[in-house]
């Protein structure tokens, strides 16, 4: 495509994206993507002033009027532009890695809307994702479907099976390395569909010199090692006096000689690289996104291990009939690791402009603080520009939701928020003839390793407001009925565990409805006859509690062991 004008197009929105338009979304996108060049790229960049700009970069006698289409399927219109200069410190893409994965995602609820909404949050001035594309070659296409087949055995609306998918690659610039991959990780996520559970690399170049180091670290161990054996032959020599005669000593020059002169070569040709003195797929990647163009899709080297299903077969050995089992086989990912195969409206998604010109980050750090979250009464939450934030009571009624990366500090804003509301419930304020608060309060901690129930527990005690901790799987818990007690054996069990299997998902496993459906029932049908002639059961306690008994729970039985 360097041999060629480049033309670029920036994709404004002119109104929302209407269903009638989604519907035919696909058809214009395929028509547009399937013939373009190989290496067309579609981009969103926030600019310095914070804007988040999306732009079409193509070559070839068609690339007008691809943009026009693109633009109208959705709803926006495309304008002329320089190609923008995909340029950043740190420059990251999606990979097929050891640990990805094939996920079960379907077309099903794709947003692309949502795609939008999550650059426009995410990216900061500066950064950027870009996506190139080209047209998939049969024998790509065929090898796919094998692998996507055997994986996922009948499978239905997926994006990557249509006969209108494209192959992309996917890269994401910053000013920092875990930006720019968590950019991908954030546009990746919102992909409804994207059936793959990729890994981020950051180009560095560190994977191309990878090889040269370890050719560097064996010939160095090869150099050193015929190093020792000369000079441990020469000490004997000297030791006893007299030169002795062998093939060994002529042999272990040589190699000291090319283990250390491989070494060194090697070493200096990984050096050279790393300082960028050698071309590297690193460097190509960078030069080709400076003049706004992402690199195309890798296709891969080679033909790729296919997959195959466990089989039986008989084999007499000494003769007698014996059953050989042959494993299962998962095959290779049979295209390169950065390319993907996706439907044509998530390789075009990146393009769908937001429904603000500007970035999460940028207009919220221009928006001034309303006066409805300074003026009410109730906790504070954060600062803005060095005025206070506050929740009211009527937005603590209607429901609060704190959304943060791990480790941000969500269970700390939840532990604040309940110590506040519990200071309500002190005779500390109502001496200061505030507004009471009546109501009970109750906490959640769905997390094992128990720190939010220390903390909140912490906020108790300085508040001063007596708070009881129940655990559902404890020996001896304060029993917690939250399910009816109508209706028969089966009624009970059934609500029980529809309840569970909601709250777990799909992490509940096929046999999960099956051996809960056992414990649940028995559970249910401890009461207080059944512990008082079993005293070595609690009293009182949950069905919860006493299935954690019946599925296994160390438990101390004392007497008969068939009690």
């Amino acid at each position: 495509m360097n041999d060629t004008p480049l033309h670029a197009f920036r994709i404004e929105r002119s109104g929302p994206l209407s269903p009638e338009s989604q519907m035919v979304l696909s058809q214009v996108l395929s028509t547009s993507l399937s013939t373009a060049a190989a290496g067309t790229t579609m981009s969103a960049h926030c600019t310095p002033e914070g804007t988040i700009e999306r732009v079409f970069t193509s070559s070839g006698a068609n690339a007008v009027d691809r943009a026009f289409q693109i633009a109208k399927a959705f709803n926006s219109r495309s304008e002329p532009v320089d190609p923008p200069t995909l340029a950043a410190s740190h420059i990251a893409a999606l990979e097929y890695g050891p640990d990805s994965a094939l996920a079960a995602a379907t077309q099903a609820g794709t947003s692309l809307t949502s795609v939008a909404e999550a650059i426009d949050a995410y990216l900061t001035s500066g950064e950027w994702i870009a996506v190139s594309v080209r047209k998939p070659e049969p024998k790509e296409r065929s090898r796919w479907n094998i692998w996507h087949d055997f994986h996922r055995p009948g499978a239905v609306s997926t994006h990557s099976r249509r006969s209108d998918a494209v192959i992309v690659s996917i890269y994401a610039g910053s000013h920092a390395p875990d930006r720019a991959q968590n950019a991908l990780r954030q546009f990746h996520s919102a992909l409804g569909g994207f059936e793959l559970i990729p890994e981020t690399q950051v180009l560095d170049g560190r994977d191309e010199r990878r090889p040269l180091w370890r050719v560097a670290g064996l010939s160095a161990l090869v150099g050193g090692v015929a190093t020792a054996g000369r000079y441990f032959w020469d000490s004997i020599e000297q030791t006893i006096g007299t030169p002795l005669a062998s093939s060994i000593e002529p042999a272990l020059m040589p190699a000291q000689l090319l283990g250390l002169g491989v070494a060194a070569v090697a070493s200096a040709v990984a050096v050279l690289h790393q300082y960028g003195y050698l071309p590297s797929a690193a460097k190509q990647a960078r030069a080709l996104l400076e003049d706004g163009l992402a690199p195309a899709p890798a296709k891969r080297s080679g033909s790729p291990k296919k997959p195959k299903a466990a089989t039986t077969s008989q084999k007499v050995v000494d003769g007698v009939a014996q059953l050989v089992e042959t494993p299962r086989q998962d095959g290779d990912y049979p295209l390169a690791a950065r390319s993907f195969m996706v439907g044509s409206e998530l390789a075009a998604a990146v393009l769908l402009p937001g429904s603000s010109a500007r970035s999460g980050v940028a207009s919220t750090a221009s928006r001034e603080l309303p006066s409805a979250v300074r003026s009410v009464h109730g906790p504070e939450i954060g600062t803005s520009d060095g005025q206070v934030a506050k929740l009211s009571f009527a937005d603590l009624w209607a429901g609060v939701f704190v959304i943060g990366k791990p480790g941000s500090g969500k269970s700390k804003l939840l532990e604040w928020l309940w110590a506040w509301m519990q200071s309500q419930l002190t005779p500390l304020h109502h001496a200061k003839q505030h507004t009471a608060y009546d109501g009970a309060m109750i906490a959640f901690d769905t997390k094992d390793d128990g720190q939010l129930t220390r903390g909140l527990s912490d906020w108790s005690a300085v508040t001063g407001v007596h708070t009881t901790v129940i655990d559902i799987a404890a020996d001896t818990p304060m029993p917690l009925s939250i399910f009816s007690k109508e209706g028969t054996l089966r009624q009970r069990s059934e609500r029980v565990l529809d309840a569970l299997s909601y709250l777990i998902g799909e992490a509940a496993g096929p046999r999960f409805r099956e051996t809960a459906g056992t414990v649940i029932p028995l559970s249910l049908l401890v009461d207080a006859a059944v512990t008082n002639d079993r005293p070595w059961l609690p009293k009182d306690a949950s069905l919860f509690a006493y299935a954690h008994i019946l599925t296994g729970a160390a438990w101390t039985c004392p007497g008969d062991a068939d009690t």
